[in-house]
């Protein structure tokens, strides 16, 4: 369900981002660029409305941001790995390492399930530290399909 969402053009293997504005405006770059989000300064603006009323920050060094909006053209899945790790105002403190950005229109009913499925995966502390230890958009393409079907 994840993986059929992702390619290499979806991983960003080393995010330029130092802060949660920054990530996410990486993010809207490459989904801008590969055409799924038609006007990446309105969506912006969204998604930081969004997660100045509830950050996306999870524990255990996860980020999830997300938004359906109608200047979505199709559900999408970027992840993005920060070695350094970004401030997202995580439940636990840390800092978020592995991220996840999802966009799609307001009526998508695959979201809320791909959201928790994310969820589930990056619960996993195996799951975490294997993503942070490949070393290619490839690898964790094909890691994310592999522990999906467990």
């Amino acid at each position: 369900m994840i993986a059929e969402f992702l390619s290499n053009d979806n991983i960003i293997t080393d995010l330029n981002a130092r802060t949660k504005e920054d990530a996410i405006k990486e993010f809207i770059e490459v989904g801008v660029r590969l055409g799924k989000i038609t006007d990446g300064t309105s969506f912006f603006q969204k998604v930081m409305e969004k997660e100045n009323l509830s950050s996306s920050g999870l524990e255990h060094g996860i980020a999830i941001p997300h938004l359906r909006d109608d200047c979505v053209e199709d559900l999408f899945i970027l992840v993005g790995i920060s070695r350094k790790g970004i401030d997202f105002q995580a439940i636990d403190s840390s800092a978020s390492k592995i991220l996840f950005f999802i966009g799609a229109k307001k009526n998508d009913k695959r979201y809320l399930p791909i959201l928790a499925r994310i969820s589930r995966l990056m619960m996993d502390e195996d799951n975490r530290d294997d993503i942070l230890e490949v070393a290619n958009a490839g690898e964790i393409v094909d890691l994310i399909a592999e522990r999906e079907q467990i």
